[in-house]
């Protein structure tokens, strides 16, 4: 499950996560905005419901991140996101921002 949300929505944005891990306890779930980017590490903190959190531009990071989960690769080696390793909030080196998203 892959959430972004707003500021403003920050708040109702966990709940259906919550309960799509109740439903499905083995789902990764990917949290991606502008809040999450600068607030990773007090949701990791707070909010189990979140697994992953993609900070700034997610375009190349998604797709990089999607990669190592299906390869089962370390996902530490991701640029731009931030994870729990050994149970703490982790932040991976930022991604280098895209020249130019239209191309």
């Amino acid at each position: 499950m892959r959430s972004s949300a707003r500021s403003q929505s920050r708040r109702s944005s966990s709940t259906s996560p919550r309960d799509a891990k109740e439903r499905l306890p083995g789902l990764i779930v990917i949290y991606g905005g502008v809040f999450p980017t600068y607030h990773w590490r007090d949701i990791l903190e707070a909010q189990p419901e979140f697994d992953i959190i993609v900070r700034g531009e997610g375009e190349e990071t998604c797709r990089q991140l999607l990669a190592a989960i299906a390869a089962s690769l370390p996902l530490t080696d991701v640029k731009g996101i931030a994870c729990r390793v050994g149970g703490k909030p982790h932040g991976s080196p930022p991604r280098e921002m895209i020249d130019n998203l239209d191309a």
